[in-house]
């Protein structure tokens, strides 16, 4: 027989006035990504550069987490959102960064920093590199993944795509970039750099938000979806006090702050879809501000500016 929940913790009927406006509030969110969607198509059929990328696997990375947001948010999950959101606004600043100038260069930093990352990870299934070892007495010690087999890859396929991603990156293409990448491990004492770091960007992801004066952007929300990403600042938001004056933990699928959640996620979406399309196909820009204003501008007129959940 089905266990039945504490409804003080976790109530699985949702009032049905709350309940049709979490439903608008993902609907907007649905449409949007709908709208990317045609987007993704304008700007990949277009442009075929695998140097892109970067910037088209950010934009996918954005839509489908806000495509779950907008799954969340119908089922009244509003703080996991949060987490989700703090990795779609990574990845708006990336696509900014990446847009704003030197844009080849910046690309081709970030497939440095990637394959670089591939390398090393490919090391660890090379029987005979010190870094596999390494990587086994870890494994050995992890209660969770000790008993978990490793991908089978033939040694010699190995060493062939490590060959295969240092040719790339001794290449003339990418001769530039790798270099920048090393000489920044060794000021960072080995560390790994952050792409956007090379060839003198921003040292970390909160001065790529002040490169954009999004300054307050990062400590309200980013930091505070940090938090909660990494288990900290779960007490504060979530105490309630009873009739007694008692103080316990609130409900899980609190609705409170949903409109906050499905603004953000529309203010980020839009953005980086008109960004996107303006870069890579720019002779349909038009045709997106029409879409936009025929069909997403009044569903999120009368959905995000009228409908706002209140919880005392």
């Amino acid at each position: 027989m089905p266990i039945k929940p504490n409804e003080d913790f976790i109530p699985r009927n949702i009032p049905p006035e709350i309940q049709e406006i979490l439903n608008q509030y993902s609907s907007v969110l649905e449409e949007l990504v709908n709208f990317a969607s045609v987007a993704a198509i304008w700007c990949t059929e277009e442009v075929q550069d695998e140097k892109l990328t970067p910037l088209h696997f950010s934009f996918r990375h954005i839509f489908e987490l806000i495509d779950a947001i907008s799954v969340l948010v119908k089922y009244s999950c509003i703080d996991p959102c949060k987490i989700l959101l703090r990795s779609v606004l990574e990845s708006v600043l990336s696509i900014k960064y990446i847009l704003e100038e030197d844009t080849e260069k910046r690309l081709k930093a970030f497939m440095t920093c990637t394959w670089h990352q591939d390398i090393n990870n490919l090391r660890k299934m090379n029987p005979d590199d010190e870094m596999h070892d390494q990587f086994l007495a870890k494994k050995q010690r992890d209660k969770f993944m000790r008993d978990v087999a490793l991908p089978e890859i033939p040694k010699e396929e190995v060493i062939e795509n490590i060959e295969k991603l240092k040719d790339l990156l001794d290449s003339s293409e990418y001769r530039e970039s790798e270099i920048e990448y090393k000489r920044l491990r060794r000021a960072r004492c080995g560390r790994k750099p952050k792409w956007y770091s090379m060839h003198g960007g921003p040292a970390n992801i909160e001065k790529l938000a002040e490169h954009f004066d999004l300054t307050l952007e990062y400590e309200f929300r980013y930091r505070e979806w940090s938090e909660l990403s990494h288990g900290f600042d779960i007490i504060r938001p979530n105490i309630v006090i009873d009739d007694q004056g008692i103080g316990k933990f609130s409900q899980i699928r609190l609705p409170k702050y949903a409109f906050e959640i499905a603004k953000a996620a529309m203010q980020y979406g839009e953005e980086i879809i008109f960004l996107y399309i303006e870069y890579l196909n720019p002779k349909k820009i038009q045709e997106a501000k029409e879409l936009y204003l025929k069909e997403i501008e009044p569903l999120k007129s009368s959905v995000l500016h009228k409908n706002r959940i209140i919880v005392k």
